[in-house]
């Protein structure tokens, strides 16, 4: 599971599409690529720097959100998350941000990595 957050109070308002826009990095040896994706909400504000498995907010274990497919391949991948978006705008729920994961716990070699915001290929969301 990885857990990401964006600052959108200087967005606009509504928008008719917000895209998630992510590097999927290189696999491991024996790894195999995970081909769905589960994003979600996150329920509870939390901080990159104390984050951990331990402390997670509860949202991340209930497996909850939208079910997407995703290419296998390294490079970059885009899924719309308007809906989560116009939430948080809206104030319908909180923008704690959002966590990913694969849902496939049964498969333990399956494996998604996205570079963090500090490499070279930060995620982030375009809104139009």
């Amino acid at each position: 599971m990885m857990a990401l957050k964006y600052d959108i109070s200087e967005a606009k308002p509504n928008a008719t599409t917000a895209l998630l826009h992510f590097y999927r990095y290189p696999l491991g040896s024996g790894e195999s690529a995970l081909s769905s994706i589960t994003i979600g909400t996150m329920n509870a504000d939390w901080s990159e720097t104390t984050l951990s498995y331990n402390n997670r907010p509860s949202s991340m274990n209930n497996k909850g959100g939208t079910r997407y497919s995703v290419n296998t391949n390294v490079g970059w991948q885009t899924l719309d998350i308007t809906s989560i978006y116009n939430s948080w705008k809206s104030g319908d729920i909180p923008n704690y941000g959002i966590y990913i994961t694969g849902g496939q716990d049964s498969y333990s070699n399956q494996r998604f990595y996205v570079y963090s915001k500090e490499s070279e290929y930060p995620s982030y969301i375009e809104i139009k």
